[in-house]
């Protein structure tokens, strides 16, 4: 049995608006970017745009927050706001491991500009100063779990009642022509090279472990195995 990806998305900055993208290099760290930078408050929580963690705060500007990747770095829009351009690698991968191995509620500060930026956006909902911070890998983990892919079906996007649990759920792949339970279903399936093994369902699919690399675009076949 095949599925086909209708969609790819990723998450550059955690709780900002999706990215969606015709093809992504996925390893067993999951989607290349997702997740790379996050927004932290003076207190070290993160901010997101659900509240799921207890270091984390909800504020729901930050969902209207746009990326777009390019060859050299990233650009970020939001409404009423000038253009901020991030460049990459803004913290090379191993000066990152080194400094920050885990999780601290601090991160390293990209750059006093990008943090004046989310500064001014975020502050008229919650009275703050915020900071923008690139995470290792070490930190990803250490707050947000294991690297996963979050898979679901296209019928979640035409469900109303599943709606707001797609926008929560911050999905990477989304299925054509299946439906929910299908999605949830799926226990084992090959991606090119890449290995899905499921792990917790979610209300409009699943989370799976990942194992090899490979890149992915829009249209790929998923062959489930189990």
């Amino acid at each position: 049995m095949t599925k086909t990806v209708r969609a790819i998305l990723r998450y550059p900055i955690h709780g900002c608006a999706p990215e969606r993208v015709i093809t992504a290099m996925i390893t067993d760290q999951g989607i290349d970017l997702d997740g790379r930078w996050a927004v932290v408050a003076s207190d070290g929580s993160v901010v997101l745009r659900k509240k799921s963690h207890f270091w984390s705060i909800e504020l729901q500007s930050i969902r209207n927050i746009a990326v777009t990747s390019k060859k050299d770095g990233v650009f970020v829009k939001a409404p009423d706001m000038r253009a901020l351009f991030i460049p990459y690698p803004a913290i090379p991968e191993a000066e990152r491991d080194a400094l920050m191995p885990a999780w601290s509620g601090k991160g390293i500060e990209v750059s006093r500009e990008c943090s004046l930026w989310f500064t001014e956006y975020l502050s008229g909902e919650r009275e703050d100063c915020y900071r923008l911070v690139e995470l290792s890998h070490e930190e990803k983990i250490s707050f947000g779990g294991n690297p996963m892919l979050r898979v679901v079906s296209d019928q979640s996007l035409r469900a109303p009642a599943l709606q707001q649990a797609l926008e929560d759920e911050c999905p990477n792949l989304i299925l054509g022509n299946c439906s929910v339970s299908e999605v949830a279903g799926i226990d084992l399936a090959l991606l090119g090279g890449i290995l899905l093994r499921g792990h917790d369902a979610v209300a409009s699919g699943r989370n799976f472990l990942l194992r090899g690399k490979g890149f992915v675009h829009e249209g790929a076949r998923v062959e489930v195995l189990e």
